[in-house]
This record gives C-alpha cells, structure tokens and sequence, in this order.
C-alpha cells in the first residue's frame, strides 16, 4: 500500500507500506492510519526544511556582514575567517558544549562588525595609530554590540561576538558583556590577538607564528586566560595555514 505524504502545500513523496502474502490484506482502518502517519512525518519533514532555510539565511545575513567590515577594511583581508578558525580549534580542545561551539561559529566572524561605525581616516590609516585615535577604534566592540542588538535573531550569539576583542587582550576595549558570560569570549579574544600579531600592517611586518606562540605564553595569566593559553600553546606543532 502507498499513501502520499502531503505538505500544506505540496507533495514531498510516498509512504510505502508493505505485507507478506501470508498476512491480512490492509483495511480501511490501516489505510486511515497510514494516512495519518503519512501526515505527521510530511510535516515533520517540511518543517526540518524551513528550519534549514531559515538557518542558511542566517548564517548568510552573518556573512554578509563580515564581509562588509572587510570591504571597508583593507588591512583585515581573511582575518575573519582565520580567526572563526583559530576560535572553533581553541573551543574544541576545551571540549565546550557543542551549544558553546554554534556560538562562537556564529558569533566570531561578527567581532569587528562595528569597525562599520569608526571614521575612514581612523580604519584606513597607513600609519599607526595614535593614542587618540586608539580610543575610538576601541569602541569599535560597543559599536558592534549595538548594531547586533538590532537583530533579534543574533541575540544568542553577542557573548562571542562583542566579546572576542576584549576579552582576551588585557587592552581594555569596552564591552557589554561582564561575568557571567558563557565561556566563547576567552577563545575568541586569543585567536584575534594572535592574528594581529602574526599579521602584516603598512607600518609592520607580522610576527613569525612561532615567535607569537611564545609571546601567548608570556601573556598567559595576565593578558590571556592560563588555560586556553596553554592549549594553544599545544597546538603550536600543527600545520597552519595563512
């Protein structure tokens, strides 16, 4: 016996049920009951979909974003993405939950969104950076947070987020978020802070890997949380890629 299986809207395919010819042959009330099955799983297979859509389109509105920090940001070419890496490695080796792990796969490429509101002659400027103008593109991280408030859906993901800069590099930058936090910040702050220091600048050349692998360790306890320093330290043996 088959029965289709509908969608509110469409079909989505056909239950097979079958009997050997030693059975009973189906009754009416078998072909009911395959009928309401038929439904419950269309259904259930329709709404996996639309949640696959709709998280595909939030995970695109995330790219999007990122990408348009770079765009304004000459200097910052692949940064996202080797930081997001550098993040989910820390975050594996710290066994977070795989809940802590989405976060900071969502939320880290949104680090330096609110680089979108720092003046061009700050963001793009080929020389370093005053202490004045330090200041302002350290708020980038409150700018950020404050652009991610406005989406309701990215609500989950502003610990990793907001925090990525701030929480690892002992430098300061403002933040909105305090203890208490879910715990994607720490590793998130180490990965960026690694970056920019193995990263070329117009007024700098970026460090050997292996030279900022000892410098985490130097900073670990002060600058960097002593745990995720150390196993970052472990991972210094891999190959990297840049």
């Amino acid at each position: 016996m088959r029965v289709a299986a509908h969608a509110a809207r469409r079909r989505l395919g056909v239950l097979h049920l079958d009997r050997s010819p030693w059975q009973k042959p189906f009754t009416m009330a078998d072909l009911r009951l395959a009928d309401a099955l038929a439904a419950n799983v269309s259904a259930g297979i329709e709404s996996a979909q639309l949640f696959r859509k709709q998280r595909d389109l939030f995970l695109n509105t995330i790219t999007i974003l990122a990408q348009a920090v770079e765009l304004r940001d000459q200097y910052t070419g692949g940064h996202t993405q080797r930081v997001s890496a550098y993040a989910l490695l820390l975050a594996e080796r710290l066994a977070l939950s795989p809940a802590d792990i989405e976060l900071i796969r969502l939320g880290t490429p949104l680090h330096d969104i609110g680089k979108i509101g720092i003046d061009d002659a700050i963001l793009r400027k080929p020389d370093r950076l005053t202490p004045e103008e330090f200041e302002q593109m350290k708020l980038h991280t409150v700018k950020g947070d404050e652009i991610i408030q406005t989406i309701p859906d990215l609500e989950p993901i502003r610990p990793s987020s907001a925090r990525t800069t701030s929480a690892g590099t002992g430098r300061g930058i403002p933040t909105a978020w305090g203890r208490g936090d879910p715990p994607v910040g720490p590793s998130g702050g180490l990965a960026d802070a690694f970056d920019a220091m193995t990263s070329d600048r117009p007024y700098r050349k970026g460090m050997p890997l292996a030279d900022a692998f000892v410098e985490i360790k130097k900073m670990s306890g002060s600058q960097f949380d002593p745990a995720i320093a150390t196993l970052f330290w472990r991972c210094r043996t891999r190959s990297w890629r840049r």
